[in-house]
């Protein structure tokens, strides 16, 4: 599927409908990461780019670059989440940019 395909409706429809917990995004991208906090506040899920001086604990989506959820603070955050039972998904966002970079 091209960009703009869809795709990501693949996590952000089930993060909408089913509320109480956490799907974290691993975006490559600062503009992809843009564009996924704009479509995520017109489907009116809340969306939020970590932020280690300020982790997030209601959002239904986190967008995390990929240096930045290799940290200790982002894996004590994954961690705290699995404890309370509240990390739904994983999704890599553009994952090839990732394994060509």
């Amino acid at each position: 599927m091209p960009t703009g395909g869809g795709k990501s409706m693949l996590f952000m429809l089930p993060a909408w409908a089913v509320p109480g917990g956490t799907t974290i995004v691993v975006v490559p991208l600062i503009s992809l990461r843009q564009d996924m906090a704009r479509r995520c506040r017109q489907l009116g899920v809340s969306c939020v780019a970590w932020d280690r001086q300020r982790p997030p604990d209601e959002a239904a989506i986190v967008l995390v670059t990929p240096e930045s959820a290799v940290t200790s603070d982002f894996q004590s955050f994954i961690n705290r989440l699995v404890i309370m039972r509240r990390l739904d998904r994983m999704v890599v966002d553009e994952c090839y940019i990732i394994m060509n970079a």
